[in-house]
């Protein structure tokens, strides 16, 4: 082995390391979690009834197109909806009561953030800077910007 293959061999690793820290440096701790969505009154009575009749197709279609939720968020919801619970939520968050969310003061800031970019920089680059802060999946951050008015 010669000096530039052992030059080019240095030139290989510094790059694979390169990215490795760059990779790291991208993941700003734990992510945020996940907005639930809400489900309305008319939307919980529908798929309270559907399921109380062993409907659950249909009401996972209920609850999709009221949501926007994907087919495992939903089915994962509805197999364990309960149609007799009371209160606005008859079915767990999927992400434990353990979950800490940001501080609304955060949201907020967030939220503001946000809007300044899309209006500024397009849809595109907002969905991009909420999945920066908050550490989200595209869909979950598509679905935020969309939300904002």
């Amino acid at each position: 082995m010669d000096l530039m293959d052992l030059l080019l061999v240095l030139a290989a690793v510094c790059a694979v390391a390169a990215v490795v820290v760059a990779r790291a440096s991208r993941s700003r701790g734990e992510a945020w979690p996940v907005p639930e969505p809400t489900v309305d009154a008319e939307t919980r009575q529908t798929v309270s009834e559907l399921v109380g009749r062993g409907r659950k197709i249909e009401a996972i279609k209920a609850l999709r197109s009221s949501t926007g939720l994907g087919l495992r968020e939903a089915k994962e919801r509805i197999d364990a909806w309960d149609p007799h619970a009371s209160g606005p939520d008859p079915v767990p968050s999927p992400q434990g009561s353990g979950a800490q969310g940001p501080a609304p003061a955060d949201l907020q800031a967030l939220a503001t953030q946000t809007r300044e970019v899309r209006h500024t920089s397009g849809e595109v680059s907002a969905v991009k800077h909420v999945r920066e802060r908050t550490g989200w999946g595209l869909v979950d951050a598509k679905r935020y910007v969309d939300q904002l008015s």
